[in-house]
């Protein structure tokens, strides 16, 4: 049984230790639910003191993993791609092929009245006009977004931005 309850423990931190990696899977909530019961089993087919240890055990290593996933992996140069510095600054990102589409130029594929859609390097996405309505062809630049759809302008023709 001691076997049992050391690998629900390990299994369970190592599950919960993935949705440090990758928030709103359900790892974490398998995770939680083996490390229970792990807990749950040393106090039933052990003594108070297996279960005390099993408990206190569980709650150090947690402590540890969220210290090491919060605090340390978010320095590290190798680890900063698994955390999202604009989802914690309260902004998110909208990206194409990897990159930010804020300031990318397309064209309105749908008449933009304010809503529709355009297109960038040949994928399409909603989009709203912030200059009104917009003709199928006409040439915009994504300057934000708003939930779902991105929030687009016309590309100037100004002879001082041509050159």
């Amino acid at each position: 049984m001691l076997i049992l309850i050391i690998g629900l423990i390990i299994v369970g931190l190592f599950l919960a230790s993935l949705e440090i990696l990758m928030p709103g899977t359900i790892w974490g909530t398998i995770g939680a639910t083996l490390l229970i019961t792990a807990v749950v089993l040393a106090y039933k087919f052990g003594d108070v003191w297996m279960g005390a240890v099993a408990f206190g055990s569980v709650i150090g290593l947690l402590c540890g993993i969220l210290g090491l996933g919060y605090l340390v992996l978010p320095k590290l140069n190798w680890a900063k791609k698994f955390f999202n510095d604009a989802a914690k600054q309260g902004r998110s990102v909208i990206v194409h092929d990897g990159q930010p589409i804020m300031g990318k130029t397309g064209v309105v594929h749908k008449v933009l009245k304010p809503g529709g859609s355009i297109e960038i390097e040949g994928i399409r996405y909603k989009a709203v006009s912030e200059d009104g309505v917009l003709e199928e062809g006409t040439p915009v630049v994504v300057t934000g977004h708003s939930l779902a759809r991105l929030l687009v302008k016309r590309v100037s023709s100004s002879p001082s931005q041509a050159a």
